[in-house]
């Protein structure tokens, strides 16, 4: 069990206060509209629930408010040690407090998280316990603090490689692998080896040639420790050709993705290419050759048992809350997503309330992030990135819990509970737009905005380079519609996370939006799904949404009788296609009267004529539609 004594709590405190801007995002706000040290105090204790000392105020959050924000006549340190009794009083509070002082929402980078754990750790030196990776948010790490010492940081799919790894030294213990410089200078970048397999002494398997990276460097020689079991963070490795993969993996067996790990291997973890791949080493000494791009590229698909051009179809076993004892098969076809010609990128789930879209989308992308072969057939399918995006107060993405697997959420929720505030909201598309310029996809970003606003918004929201004004954005955003900043939002996220065979998941995104605006989305959607091999799944309730798919990109789910799912496609080609004949089709509305011909039998049966009913029906020169007339003199007839 954690114990914290005063004293421990105090050494711990000391080392935080003496680092510079220890409250990180939470600092420097000095307004109400800002992130400030109140919100910060409120990640540690529920202001809005604790009474206030001074009669005036409602409750402990007003209090502080007055005396941190508009009077600022109490210090940071009055307010946790006399105000909160941060170090004497319950323990889970300051261990709140240091979780909270490294968490993703606080800090802005890992580098700076990571510096802080370990002036923490430092702390504890003394007692059983530690900061440990428990989790990773939008490819961040989550420390919680631990009991006991030297915590696995690996991510939960994953096994620690127990194999060492001798670099220019010949392995005394076996097995073991070897790492033997092969000097090479890629215009001054040196980071090629020549990796070997030690069965015993005189039993060895050439692996083959792997580049390796250490950031802000351009030789890897002598850097790297002479002997140990894996790499830090700061480096990262590519293997040449795609036989380095399939060796591995037949020597290995299932560790090779351990090893492969230890090795910080771009190929496997794309995770790890997205923190390297704006690195100009990385482009032009680690994916400099050909042969090096297509291991890049393909080596997942190899180790998977798929060709590369191979298309994806495959079916997901979901399990819904009101059907437990049977999974509901549903089978995707989105075909070869290499394919510039693909018609098949982006599939619609529709159906009435309740019968289970958001499980399904939820289930999908826990079970991808999650390796769970066995919910689906003939074979999970090979994605690098899942992107979900949701901006419901709902949605159940942000619960996907971390692995190996390159996963990012976009939405409102927060994972600690709650949602998103503006302020938040505002610093991830600020964040999200750098990620946009480190990766040279400004123009994309530009683009798309073109197709989803009007020229006088854009225009001002960008300079001549392409570059997005976030000051310009927050001066002017009341001028955009709800549906539009929602919008804007996604695909600037989107455009900073996407990657080559990327799975976007997107719940209900008509919220909010008039039918042109959705048809604007779906055609920005399958333009940025073309543009990088991705595909995309949607959870909809909207006809316009399924007017521009073809009917087999439709997947129709319902209830049967006795309360069972039940999925099945369109029963007339949607692409095209009438709202009126898809919403009877999705939705079933023969079976419920719909309130117009209510309106209109009510009228037919107190008026006397059918020029009577339609003085009554008609707006000023507006012709009364065939439809209606015609649904008119039907009621007259029968009259």
């Amino acid at each position: 069990m954690i114990e914290l004594s005063p004293e421990i709590r105090r050494t711990v405190y000391d080392v935080i206060m003496a680092q510079q801007n220890p409250l990180g995002n939470y600092g420097n706000g000095m307004s109400y509209e800002d992130l400030n040290v109140v919100d910060f105090l409120k990640l540690i204790w529920d202001l809005p629930t604790m009474p206030s000392q001074d009669d005036r105020f409602r409750n402990a959050e007003a209090d502080a408010y007055q005396h941190m924000v508009n009077n600022n006549d109490w210090t940071l340190e009055e307010a946790l040690l006399r105000r909160f009794n941060l170090l004497a009083g319950d323990q889970k509070y300051f261990i709140k407090f240091i979780e909270a002082i490294v968490s993703p929402e606080v800090r802005d980078s890992r580098e700076n998280i990571e510096s802080f754990v370990e002036v923490i750790n430092e702390g504890l030196t003394n007692i059983n316990c530690e900061l440990a990776v428990q989790d990773y948010m939008n490819g961040q790490p989550c420390y919680r603090l631990m009991e006991g010492k030297h915590h696995d940081i690996l991510p939960k799919d994953l096994n620690p490689n127990t194999i060492p790894i001798f670099v220019d030294e010949e392995p005394n213990v076996y097995p073991a692998f070897q790492l033997t410089e092969d000097t090479w200078d890629d215009f001054g970048y040196k980071t090629r080896y020549q990796l070997y397999y030690y069965e015993g002494a005189d039993q060895y398997h050439i692996i083959g040639r792997v580049r390796i990276l250490k950031r802000d460097e351009a030789v890897t020689y002598g850097h790297l420790p002479s002997r140990g079991t894996s790499f830090g963070n700061e480096y990262c490795s590519v293997g040449q050709s795609l036989t380095y993969y399939e060796t591995l993996k037949n020597l290995l067996g299932a560790k090779y993705k351990d090893f492969l790990n230890a090795m910080r291997d771009a190929a496997v973890f794309s995770q790890i290419c997205d923190e390297f791949c704006d690195n100009y080493g990385f482009k032009n000494s680690l994916l400099r050759y050909s042969e090096a791009e297509e291991a890049h590229q393909y080596a997942v698909y190899k180790l998977a048992g798929y060709s590369i051009n191979e298309p994806i179809s495959f079916i997901f076993k979901a399990k819904m809350p009101y059907y437990e004892n049977e999974y509901l098969n549903i089978k995707f076809d989105m075909g070869n997503i290499q394919d510039e010609d693909n018609l098949n990128r982006i599939i619609a789930l529709i159906g009435n309330n309740g019968v289970g879209k958001t499980t399904v989308l939820s289930q999908l992308a826990e079970c991808i992030v999650q390796s769970a072969d066995e919910r689906f057939a003939p074979k999970r399918p090979v994605f690098k990135k899942v992107i979900s995006a949701s901006y419901s107060i709902f949605d159940r993405f942000f619960n996907v819990s971390g692995s190996s697997f390159n996963y990012t959420y976009c939405g409102i929720q927060k994972r600690d509970g709650g949602l998103m505030s503006p302020e938040e909201v505002a610093r991830r598309r600020v964040e999200s737009v750098d990620l946009v310029n480190k990766r040279e996809r400004k123009r994309n970003l530009y683009v798309y905005m073109k197709m989803l606003l009007p020229e006088e918004l854009v225009d001002p929201l960008f300079d001549d380079f392409c570059t997005f004004k976030e000051d310009v954005y927050m001066a002017n955003h009341k001028k955009y519609s709800s549906g539009q900043s929602m919008l804007m939002n996604l695909i600037i996220e989107i455009v900073a996370h996407i990657r080559k065979n990327t799975l976007i998941l997107i719940d209900e995104p008509e919220v909010h939006l008039h039918p042109k605006g959705i048809t604007t989305f779906i055609n920005i959607l399958n333009k940025i799904c073309k543009e990088f091999a991705s595909c995309c799944i949607l959870a909809t309730h909207s006809a316009v949404i399924i007017q521009e798919l073809l009917s087999r990109n439709v997947i129709v789910m319902d209830r049967q009788g006795d309360g069972s799912p039940v999925v099945r496609l369109m029963r007339v080609e949607s692409l095209g296609e009438n709202l009126t004949t898809i919403t009877e089709d999705v939705f079933g509305r023969n079976e419920v009267s719909p309130y117009y011909k209510k309106m209109v039998k009510n009228l037919v049966e107190k008026k006397d004529s059918m020029e009577e009913v339609l003085q009554v029906i008609q707006n000023n020169e507006v012709p009364v539609s065939m439809p209606l007339y015609i649904l008119i003199d039907k009621y007259f007839t029968e009259k």
